[in-house]
């Protein structure tokens, strides 16, 4: 998620951080939920979750001054 989320943010220094504020499971990207594994099995979420995240990331950082 990091990297993609970094795309077209320029000049701005992007930090990604993890298990910060609780942990809700893994993450995984849409391809490793295509793979299955554990990770992908005992994820909560769905394979639309990376374009979810990368998404908001991605104007957040728009949105920065």
């Amino acid at each position: 998620y990091g990297t993609a989320a970094r795309e077209g943010a320029g000049s701005k220094t992007v930090l990604c951080a993890c298990c910060a504020n609780g942990y809700e499971g893994y993450l995984p990207t849409a391809e490793a939920f295509s793979q299955g594994g554990y990770e992908a099995c005992s994820s909560f979420f769905m394979p639309s979750l990376e374009e979810e995240i990368v998404s908001a990331a991605k104007e957040m950082i728009a949105n920065l001054k």
